[in-house]
Protein backbone atom coordinates (compact mmCIF):
# COMPACT_ATOMS: atom_id res chain seq x y z
CA UNK A 1 0.00 0.00 0.00
CA UNK A 2 1.10 3.59 -0.72
CA UNK A 3 0.08 6.65 1.27
CA UNK A 4 0.49 10.06 -0.39
CA UNK A 5 -0.03 13.56 0.96
CA UNK A 6 0.36 17.09 -0.42
CA UNK A 7 -0.79 20.64 0.25
CA UNK A 8 -4.14 19.67 -1.28
CA UNK A 9 -5.79 16.63 -2.77
CA UNK A 10 -8.48 17.33 -5.38
CA UNK A 11 -10.70 14.22 -5.49
CA UNK A 12 -12.94 15.86 -8.16
CA UNK A 13 -16.10 14.23 -6.80
CA UNK A 14 -15.67 16.23 -3.57
CA UNK A 15 -14.13 19.59 -2.51
CA UNK A 16 -10.33 19.92 -2.25
CA UNK A 17 -8.87 18.35 0.90
CA UNK A 18 -6.15 20.30 2.72
CA UNK A 19 -3.19 18.11 3.75
CA UNK A 20 -5.25 15.06 2.83
CA UNK A 21 -3.84 11.54 2.77
CA UNK A 22 -4.51 9.38 -0.26
CA UNK A 23 -4.24 5.64 0.30
CA UNK A 24 -3.78 3.30 -2.65
CA UNK A 25 -3.15 -0.38 -3.21
CA UNK A 26 0.10 -1.51 -4.79
CA UNK A 27 -1.74 -1.66 -8.12
CA UNK A 28 -2.96 1.97 -7.84
CA UNK A 29 -6.55 1.31 -6.73
CA UNK A 30 -7.97 4.02 -4.46
CA UNK A 31 -8.58 2.66 -0.95
CA UNK A 32 -9.32 5.74 1.13
CA UNK A 33 -8.82 9.50 1.58
CA UNK A 34 -8.27 10.99 5.04
CA UNK A 35 -8.54 14.66 5.92
CA UNK A 36 -8.69 17.57 5.91
CA UNK A 37 -5.97 18.35 8.46
CA UNK A 38 -4.93 21.80 9.65
CA UNK A 39 -1.24 20.89 9.47
CA UNK A 40 0.67 18.21 7.60
CA UNK A 41 0.48 14.78 9.20
CA UNK A 42 3.64 12.95 10.17
CA UNK A 43 3.35 9.20 9.86
CA UNK A 44 5.49 6.22 8.93
CA UNK A 45 5.61 5.38 5.21
CA UNK A 46 3.76 8.57 4.27
CA UNK A 47 5.05 10.18 1.05
CA UNK A 48 5.03 13.98 1.33
CA UNK A 49 4.76 16.15 -1.80
CA UNK A 50 4.74 19.90 -2.30
CA UNK A 51 1.84 20.81 -4.57
CA UNK A 52 -1.53 19.36 -5.47
CA UNK A 53 -2.53 15.76 -6.16
CA UNK A 54 -5.16 15.21 -8.89
CA UNK A 55 -6.40 12.18 -10.85
CA UNK A 56 -4.88 11.30 -14.20
CA UNK A 57 -5.95 13.55 -17.07
CA UNK A 58 -8.30 12.54 -19.88
CA UNK A 59 -7.49 13.96 -23.31
CA UNK A 60 -10.96 14.02 -24.83
CA UNK A 61 -9.84 14.91 -28.37
CA UNK A 62 -6.63 14.04 -30.17
CA UNK A 63 -5.41 12.96 -33.61
CA UNK A 64 -2.47 10.67 -32.89
CA UNK A 65 -2.14 9.83 -36.59
CA UNK A 66 -1.30 13.46 -37.39
CA UNK A 67 1.74 13.59 -35.10
CA UNK A 68 4.11 13.64 -38.09
CA UNK A 69 2.64 16.97 -39.21
CA UNK A 70 4.15 18.90 -36.31
CA UNK A 71 5.37 22.27 -37.58
CA UNK A 72 4.15 21.64 -41.12
CA UNK A 73 1.14 24.00 -41.16
CA UNK A 74 1.21 27.78 -40.62
CA UNK A 75 -0.90 29.08 -37.78
CA UNK A 76 -3.65 31.68 -37.38
CA UNK A 77 -4.87 31.36 -40.97
CA UNK A 78 -8.35 30.03 -40.20
CA UNK A 79 -10.08 26.71 -40.78
CA UNK A 80 -10.42 26.89 -44.61
CA UNK A 81 -6.68 27.45 -45.00
CA UNK A 82 -5.86 24.82 -42.36
CA UNK A 83 -8.08 22.28 -44.11
CA UNK A 84 -6.40 23.05 -47.45
CA UNK A 85 -2.97 22.38 -45.98
CA UNK A 86 -4.20 19.17 -44.35
CA UNK A 87 -5.55 17.84 -47.64
CA UNK A 88 -2.28 18.65 -49.45
CA UNK A 89 -0.13 17.05 -46.75
CA UNK A 90 -2.27 13.92 -46.54
CA UNK A 91 -1.92 13.53 -50.30
CA UNK A 92 1.84 14.12 -50.44
CA UNK A 93 3.14 12.53 -47.24
CA UNK A 94 3.14 8.88 -46.13
CA UNK A 95 1.39 7.96 -42.88
CA UNK A 96 3.20 8.66 -39.62
CA UNK A 97 5.92 6.14 -38.78
CA UNK A 98 5.44 3.98 -35.72
CA UNK A 99 8.29 5.72 -33.88
CA UNK A 100 6.53 9.10 -34.23
CA UNK A 101 3.23 7.72 -32.94
CA UNK A 102 5.00 6.03 -30.06
CA UNK A 103 6.81 9.25 -29.15
CA UNK A 104 3.51 11.16 -29.04
CA UNK A 105 1.95 8.41 -26.93
CA UNK A 106 4.89 8.49 -24.50
CA UNK A 107 4.61 12.28 -24.30
CA UNK A 108 0.98 12.02 -23.23
CA UNK A 109 1.80 9.36 -20.64
CA UNK A 110 4.58 11.52 -19.19
CA UNK A 111 2.19 14.49 -19.02
CA UNK A 112 -0.15 12.52 -16.78
CA UNK A 113 -2.73 11.56 -19.40
CA UNK A 114 -4.40 8.23 -18.64
CA UNK A 115 -7.02 8.11 -21.41
CA UNK A 116 -7.54 9.59 -24.87
CA UNK A 117 -10.44 10.01 -27.26
CA UNK A 118 -8.50 9.67 -30.49
CA UNK A 119 -9.63 10.30 -34.06
CA UNK A 120 -8.47 7.53 -36.40
CA UNK A 121 -8.66 7.54 -40.20
CA UNK A 122 -6.83 4.26 -40.68
CA UNK A 123 -5.02 1.46 -38.88
CA UNK A 124 -1.63 3.14 -38.40
CA UNK A 125 -2.14 3.75 -34.67
CA UNK A 126 -3.32 0.25 -33.72
CA UNK A 127 0.07 -1.16 -32.74
CA UNK A 128 0.94 1.91 -30.65
CA UNK A 129 -2.39 1.82 -28.83
CA UNK A 130 -2.15 -1.92 -28.22
CA UNK A 131 1.21 -1.52 -26.46
CA UNK A 132 0.40 1.75 -24.67
CA UNK A 133 -0.10 2.32 -20.96
CA UNK A 134 -2.68 4.96 -21.95
CA UNK A 135 -6.29 3.85 -22.54
CA UNK A 136 -7.74 4.86 -25.91
CA UNK A 137 -11.18 5.07 -27.39
CA UNK A 138 -10.61 5.35 -31.13
CA UNK A 139 -13.17 7.38 -33.04
CA UNK A 140 -13.02 5.89 -36.52
CA UNK A 141 -13.77 8.83 -38.77
CA UNK A 142 -15.83 7.74 -41.75
CA UNK A 143 -15.05 9.44 -45.07
CA UNK A 144 -16.86 8.78 -48.34
CA UNK A 145 -14.24 9.93 -50.88
CA UNK A 146 -16.85 9.66 -53.64
CA UNK A 147 -17.54 5.96 -52.94
CA UNK A 148 -21.02 4.40 -52.74
CA UNK A 149 -22.33 3.59 -49.28
CA UNK A 150 -21.93 -0.17 -49.74
CA UNK A 151 -18.21 0.26 -50.44
CA UNK A 152 -17.81 2.71 -47.54
CA UNK A 153 -19.59 0.34 -45.16
CA UNK A 154 -17.42 -2.64 -46.12
CA UNK A 155 -14.20 -0.67 -45.75
CA UNK A 156 -15.01 0.73 -42.32
CA UNK A 157 -16.48 -2.46 -40.91
CA UNK A 158 -13.19 -4.15 -41.75
CA UNK A 159 -11.27 -1.28 -40.15
CA UNK A 160 -13.38 -1.45 -36.99
CA UNK A 161 -12.68 -5.17 -36.72
CA UNK A 162 -8.93 -4.51 -36.88
CA UNK A 163 -9.27 -2.36 -33.75
CA UNK A 164 -11.64 -4.59 -31.82
CA UNK A 165 -9.68 -7.78 -32.54
CA UNK A 166 -6.80 -6.15 -30.66
CA UNK A 167 -9.07 -5.45 -27.69
CA UNK A 168 -9.24 -1.72 -28.46
CA UNK A 169 -12.36 0.37 -27.91
CA UNK A 170 -13.63 2.01 -31.10
CA UNK A 171 -16.74 3.47 -32.70
CA UNK A 172 -17.71 5.06 -36.02
CA UNK A 173 -18.05 8.84 -36.15
CA UNK A 174 -18.56 11.53 -38.80
CA UNK A 175 -15.95 14.25 -39.05
CA UNK A 176 -18.59 16.96 -39.04
CA UNK A 177 -22.08 17.87 -40.18
CA UNK A 178 -20.80 18.78 -43.65
CA UNK A 179 -18.47 15.84 -44.31
CA UNK A 180 -20.99 13.08 -45.13
CA UNK A 181 -24.30 12.51 -46.84
CA UNK A 182 -27.22 11.89 -44.52
CA UNK A 183 -27.57 8.23 -45.49
CA UNK A 184 -23.95 7.62 -44.52
CA UNK A 185 -24.43 9.31 -41.15
CA UNK A 186 -27.53 7.18 -40.53
CA UNK A 187 -25.57 4.06 -41.43
CA UNK A 188 -22.63 4.75 -39.11
CA UNK A 189 -24.90 5.60 -36.18
CA UNK A 190 -26.94 2.43 -36.59
CA UNK A 191 -24.07 0.09 -37.55
CA UNK A 192 -22.09 0.72 -34.36
CA UNK A 193 -24.71 1.82 -31.80
CA UNK A 194 -22.89 1.40 -28.49
CA UNK A 195 -19.94 3.78 -28.52
CA UNK A 196 -19.85 7.54 -28.04
CA UNK A 197 -19.85 9.88 -31.04
CA UNK A 198 -17.28 12.64 -31.51
CA UNK A 199 -18.07 15.51 -33.90
CA UNK A 200 -16.03 18.52 -34.99
CA UNK A 201 -18.47 21.37 -34.45
CA UNK A 202 -18.67 25.13 -34.93
CA UNK A 203 -14.94 25.45 -35.61
CA UNK A 204 -15.30 28.51 -37.81
CA UNK A 205 -17.82 31.02 -39.07
CA UNK A 206 -17.34 29.53 -42.54
CA UNK A 207 -18.73 26.21 -41.25
CA UNK A 208 -22.01 27.91 -40.37
CA UNK A 209 -22.07 29.54 -43.81
CA UNK A 210 -21.68 26.14 -45.44
CA UNK A 211 -24.33 24.42 -43.31
CA UNK A 212 -26.90 27.20 -43.36
CA UNK A 213 -26.41 28.65 -46.85
CA UNK A 214 -24.45 26.01 -48.76
CA UNK A 215 -21.68 28.47 -49.63
CA UNK A 216 -18.66 30.29 -48.24
CA UNK A 217 -14.86 29.97 -48.00
CA UNK A 218 -14.89 26.50 -46.44
CA UNK A 219 -16.88 25.08 -49.33
CA UNK A 220 -14.57 26.83 -51.78
CA UNK A 221 -11.49 25.43 -50.04
CA UNK A 222 -12.87 21.89 -50.16
CA UNK A 223 -13.86 22.16 -53.83
CA UNK A 224 -10.48 23.65 -54.75
CA UNK A 225 -8.85 20.54 -53.32
CA UNK A 226 -11.05 18.18 -55.31
CA UNK A 227 -13.55 17.34 -52.56
CA UNK A 228 -16.92 16.76 -54.30
CA UNK A 229 -19.43 19.27 -52.93
CA UNK A 230 -21.82 19.51 -55.90
CA UNK A 231 -24.31 17.17 -54.27
CA UNK A 232 -23.99 18.71 -50.81
CA UNK A 233 -27.42 19.53 -49.44
CA UNK A 234 -27.31 22.32 -46.90
CA UNK A 235 -29.39 21.37 -43.84
CA UNK A 236 -30.17 25.05 -43.27
CA UNK A 237 -29.07 24.93 -39.62
CA UNK A 238 -25.90 24.74 -37.56
CA UNK A 239 -24.16 21.58 -36.37
CA UNK A 240 -25.83 21.60 -32.94
CA UNK A 241 -29.30 21.77 -34.45
CA UNK A 242 -28.48 19.18 -37.11
CA UNK A 243 -27.14 16.56 -34.72
CA UNK A 244 -29.43 17.15 -31.73
CA UNK A 245 -32.50 15.54 -33.23
CA UNK A 246 -30.46 12.89 -35.02
CA UNK A 247 -28.49 11.75 -31.98
CA UNK A 248 -31.52 11.93 -29.73
CA UNK A 249 -33.26 9.46 -32.03
CA UNK A 250 -30.29 7.09 -31.79
CA UNK A 251 -29.82 7.65 -28.03
CA UNK A 252 -26.10 8.23 -28.49
CA UNK A 253 -23.63 9.91 -26.17
CA UNK A 254 -21.89 12.74 -28.02
CA UNK A 255 -18.78 14.89 -27.77
CA UNK A 256 -19.10 18.20 -29.64
CA UNK A 257 -15.50 19.23 -30.26
CA UNK A 258 -14.16 22.82 -30.48
CA UNK A 259 -17.43 24.85 -30.60
CA UNK A 260 -15.27 27.93 -31.04
CA UNK A 261 -18.13 29.88 -32.60
CA UNK A 262 -21.00 28.08 -30.90
CA UNK A 263 -23.75 30.30 -29.51
CA UNK A 264 -24.26 29.70 -25.80
CA UNK A 265 -28.05 29.80 -26.03
CA UNK A 266 -27.99 27.15 -28.75
CA UNK A 267 -25.62 25.08 -26.62
CA UNK A 268 -28.09 25.33 -23.73
CA UNK A 269 -30.81 24.01 -26.00
CA UNK A 270 -28.55 21.20 -27.16
CA UNK A 271 -27.73 20.29 -23.54
CA UNK A 272 -31.45 20.17 -22.81
CA UNK A 273 -32.14 17.91 -25.79
CA UNK A 274 -29.08 15.70 -25.31
CA UNK A 275 -28.48 15.12 -21.62
CA UNK A 276 -25.26 13.20 -22.34
CA UNK A 277 -23.76 15.92 -24.56
CA UNK A 278 -20.23 17.00 -23.69
CA UNK A 279 -18.62 20.11 -25.14
CA UNK A 280 -14.90 19.58 -25.69
CA UNK A 281 -12.55 22.54 -25.82
CA UNK A 282 -9.03 22.47 -27.31
CA UNK A 283 -7.79 25.97 -26.39
CA UNK A 284 -4.24 25.93 -27.74
CA UNK A 285 -5.37 24.44 -31.04
CA UNK A 286 -8.14 27.05 -31.33
CA UNK A 287 -5.58 29.80 -30.82
CA UNK A 288 -3.25 28.24 -33.39
CA UNK A 289 -5.89 27.87 -36.10
CA UNK A 290 -8.45 30.63 -35.57
CA UNK A 291 -6.58 32.83 -33.05
CA UNK A 292 -9.60 32.92 -30.76
CA UNK A 293 -11.23 30.96 -27.96
CA UNK A 294 -14.85 30.07 -27.23
CA UNK A 295 -16.42 31.92 -24.25
CA UNK A 296 -15.45 29.31 -21.68
CA UNK A 297 -16.48 31.57 -18.82
CA UNK A 298 -20.04 31.46 -20.15
CA UNK A 299 -19.79 27.69 -20.56
CA UNK A 300 -18.86 27.49 -16.88
CA UNK A 301 -21.68 29.81 -15.84
CA UNK A 302 -24.16 27.75 -17.85
CA UNK A 303 -23.02 24.54 -16.16
CA UNK A 304 -22.22 22.68 -19.37
CA UNK A 305 -20.55 19.28 -19.34
CA UNK A 306 -17.09 20.36 -20.52
CA UNK A 307 -14.07 18.20 -21.31
CA UNK A 308 -10.60 19.18 -22.55
CA UNK A 309 -8.54 18.00 -25.51
CA UNK A 310 -5.21 18.82 -27.09
CA UNK A 311 -6.14 18.22 -30.74
CA UNK A 312 -3.11 17.09 -32.76
CA UNK A 313 0.52 18.09 -33.09
CA UNK A 314 -0.46 19.56 -36.46
CA UNK A 315 -2.15 22.38 -34.55
CA UNK A 316 -0.50 22.24 -31.14
CA UNK A 317 3.08 22.33 -29.95
CA UNK A 318 2.55 19.69 -27.28
CA UNK A 319 0.03 17.12 -26.05
CA UNK A 320 -0.28 18.50 -22.53
CA UNK A 321 -3.65 18.82 -20.80
CA UNK A 322 -2.23 20.88 -17.94
CA UNK A 323 -0.94 23.32 -20.56
CA UNK A 324 -4.49 23.62 -21.89
CA UNK A 325 -5.75 24.37 -18.38
CA UNK A 326 -3.08 27.05 -17.97
CA UNK A 327 -4.28 28.72 -21.16
CA UNK A 328 -7.88 28.65 -19.91
CA UNK A 329 -6.84 30.05 -16.53
CA UNK A 330 -4.85 32.86 -18.17
CA UNK A 331 -7.80 34.03 -20.27
CA UNK A 332 -10.64 33.11 -17.90
CA UNK A 333 -9.26 33.43 -14.34
CA UNK A 334 -12.79 33.47 -12.92
CA UNK A 335 -13.19 29.73 -13.57
CA UNK A 336 -12.15 27.89 -10.36
CA UNK A 337 -9.16 25.61 -10.69
CA UNK A 338 -11.01 22.66 -9.19
CA UNK A 339 -13.63 23.05 -11.96
CA UNK A 340 -10.86 22.99 -14.58
CA UNK A 341 -9.59 19.76 -13.04
CA UNK A 342 -13.09 18.30 -13.27
CA UNK A 343 -13.21 19.24 -16.95
CA UNK A 344 -9.81 17.58 -17.50
CA UNK A 345 -10.57 14.37 -15.62
CA UNK A 346 -14.03 13.16 -14.65
CA UNK A 347 -15.99 14.84 -17.46
CA UNK A 348 -13.74 13.36 -20.11
CA UNK A 349 -13.90 9.94 -18.45
CA UNK A 350 -17.70 10.10 -18.44
CA UNK A 351 -17.80 11.13 -22.09
CA UNK A 352 -15.59 8.18 -23.08
CA UNK A 353 -17.51 5.69 -20.89
CA UNK A 354 -14.47 5.24 -18.65
CA UNK A 355 -15.71 6.82 -15.41
CA UNK A 356 -16.07 3.44 -13.71
CA UNK A 357 -12.27 3.37 -13.37
CA UNK A 358 -10.99 6.86 -14.13
CA UNK A 359 -11.60 10.54 -13.47
CA UNK A 360 -11.79 10.88 -9.67
CA UNK A 361 -10.29 9.67 -6.40
CA UNK A 362 -13.11 7.34 -5.40
CA UNK A 363 -12.77 4.02 -3.63
CA UNK A 364 -12.30 1.18 -6.08
CA UNK A 365 -11.16 3.34 -9.00
CA UNK A 366 -7.68 3.25 -10.49
CA UNK A 367 -7.44 6.75 -12.02
CA UNK A 368 -3.71 7.42 -11.79
CA UNK A 369 -2.20 10.14 -9.62
CA UNK A 370 -0.64 13.38 -10.89
CA UNK A 371 1.38 15.83 -8.83
CA UNK A 372 1.02 19.46 -9.93
CA UNK A 373 3.80 21.81 -8.82
CA UNK A 374 4.25 25.48 -9.57
CA UNK A 375 0.90 26.02 -7.86
CA UNK A 376 -0.14 28.89 -5.59
CA UNK A 377 -2.13 27.28 -2.78
CA UNK A 378 -3.37 30.67 -1.57
CA UNK A 379 -4.95 31.84 -4.82
CA UNK A 380 -5.50 28.23 -5.94
CA UNK A 381 -4.04 29.02 -9.34
CA UNK A 382 -1.27 27.68 -11.54
CA UNK A 383 1.92 29.71 -11.56
CA UNK A 384 3.88 30.32 -14.75
CA UNK A 385 6.33 27.57 -13.74
CA UNK A 386 3.59 24.91 -13.49
CA UNK A 387 4.58 21.26 -14.02
CA UNK A 388 2.90 17.89 -13.83
CA UNK A 389 4.60 14.72 -12.64
CA UNK A 390 2.95 11.36 -12.93
CA UNK A 391 3.24 9.51 -9.61
CA UNK A 392 1.08 6.49 -10.47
Amino acid sequence: MRRLTAHYIIPVNAPPIKHGILELSDTGTILNIDGPFDVPVESANLEHYSGVLVPGFVNAHCHLELSHLSGKIPGKAGIPEFVSHMIDLNASMPPAEARILQAADRQMYAKGIVAVGDISNGHASIATKKQSNVRYHSFIEVLEKGRPLSEVADFYQNLLERFTKQGLLASFVPHSAYALQRETIDWLLSANPEGPVSIHSQESESEDQLLQKGSGPLKEALMNKGIPMDNFESPGCNAFQFFSSLLNAYKRKVLFVHNTYGEVEQMKQTSHELADATFVTCPNSNLFIEDTLPPLDKWYQAGFNVAVGTDSLASNGTLDILGELYTIQRVFPQIPFEKLIEWATLNGAKALNMAKDLGSFESGKCPGVNLITGFDVRSFKLRDNYKVKRLI
